[in-house]
């Protein structure tokens, strides 16, 4: 199977995560994070993905009962269990999920993923729609956002980039260079006339290169005062298009 891919990734554990999804992006795929089952599921309600990969460190019901929910709401979709417990073999199958053994996963996740992808499609299946439960601007607005340390300080000079997407729940930046995934941006921008500024923290979700020095920027706010998040709803609701991608 060849062509890029959508997918999810859920995993409580930093250094995995990044570790997995420089994999799964140099691979050429696009690649969305989350910490856990929780939001793996408000994400996969959203958005369509290719694959859904949840790493747990047993399997349990719970994590049963959350695969299957996810399986109602995204039946095109591949779903992998990535499970830190020994199997034999290396990959197999739990009522009808692929699982596979952390280890083993970490060494071959796009391959692994191809297969489980190939399997699960048909020919008469066309991709599903994403669809998205927030409306968002999509008109373009002016962000300056700044990298945030670990100790909450401000980094580097502040970079300029334009949103494509703006919801309540995030928003989706046009910029000139990547970013580390799970990075922490100060966000600052106005809307309206006369302009209304606005700040929040954002963390990057995920990351798709257009072109040479042309990048998407997804990302969903961690921080917003219930003001602007108010204003920022009110305003989306005169300018909405229910069309556009997810972002954050």
């Amino acid at each position: 199977m060849t062509g890029a891919l959508r997918i999810l990734l859920a995993d409580s554990d930093q250094h995995s995560r990044e570790l997995l999804c420089n994999m799964l992006l140099l691979a050429g795929n696009e690649v969305v994070l989350v910490r856990n089952r929780q939001e793996a599921l408000r994400m996969v309600r959203d958005m369509a993905f290719d694959a859904v990969v949840v790493s747990v460190k047993a399997l349990q019901r719970s994590v049963i009962r959350t695969i299957k929910e996810m399986e109602r709401l995204r039946p095109q979709a591949a779903i992998v269990i990535c499970c830190a417990q020994p199997q034999a073999p290396p990959t197999t199958s739990v009522q009808g999920y692929s699982l596979v053994y952390e280890k083993y996963f970490l060494e071959a996740a796009p391959e692994v993923l191809c297969q489980a992808v190939g399997q699960r499609r048909t020919p008469a299946a066309p991709r599903e729609p994403e669809r998205r439960s927030q409306r968002r601007f999509k008109d373009q607005v002016p962000v300056e956002y700044r990298l945030v340390g670990r100790d909450g300080a401000l980094l580097e000079p502040p970079g300029q980039a334009l949103t494509r997407d703006l919801s309540p729940a995030g928003l989706m930046l046009e910029a000139d260079r990547p970013l580390a995934p799970e990075s922490i941006l100060h966000l600052d921008f106005a809307l309206g006339s006369p302009p209304c500024f606005l700040k929040a923290l954002g963390r990057l979700c995920w990351i798709e290169q257009e072109a040479q020095d042309q990048y998407r920027l997804g990302l969903c706010f961690t921080s917003i005062d219930d003001e602007d998040r108010n204003w920022i709803n009110n305003y989306v609701a005169l300018h909405w298009d229910s069309g556009g991608r997810l972002y954050g």
